[in-house]
């Protein structure tokens, strides 16, 4: 039994999440006012050859400009530490016991595994994104350290 527990340990890897971010936006919302706008135009016609290719055009234009962000969870003394690190000496978000904000950036920094992130890198993502993008990758970093993976079946 002990050597079968061994062999798993051996083969054993965190759970791990993929987070796509695009970083045109806009590109979202010109394909979604295009696909609209050809909806209603094409409504009860079978039109549409030269529009599906502008509507594939921005689908490429979107996939370039979008980045998967790969995070794997901490080994739990790893977050433990971090937990540590962050808790809270003064009034600022006494009710969790820490500055959840400079907490989750730190858990969000220590999980991404791809693409390589440097300080600069960061600095630069943080000045472009939305804070809802941002959010998402928060949760994302919170949900692949906090969660067990499930077996499917």
């Amino acid at each position: 039994m002990t050597d079968e527990l061994d062999a798993l340990l051996d083969e054993a890897k965190p759970p791990q999440r993929m987070v796509d971010i695009c970083l045109r936006p806009d590109l979202i919302d010109e394909y979604k006012r295009l696909k609209s706008e050809l909806a209603d135009e094409t409504e009860g016609s079978l039109a549409g050859g030269g529009s599906n290719d502008a509507l594939k055009a921005l689908e490429e234009r979107i996939r370039k400009a979008t980045t998967t962000f790969t995070m794997r969870a901490l080994p739990r003394k790893k977050y433990r530490a971090l937990v540590n690190e962050h808790r809270s000496k003064g009034e600022k978000d006494r009710a969790a016991g820490m500055d959840t904000d400079a907490f989750m950036s730190a858990v969000l920094r220590a999980s991404v595994v791809s693409p390589a992130m440097t300080d600069a890198r960061w600095e630069r993502l943080e000045s472009v994104l939305s804070t809802g993008q941002w959010e998402k990758l928060h949760a994302n970093a919170h949900v692949v350290n906090s969660t067990e993976a499930d077996v499917p079946f």
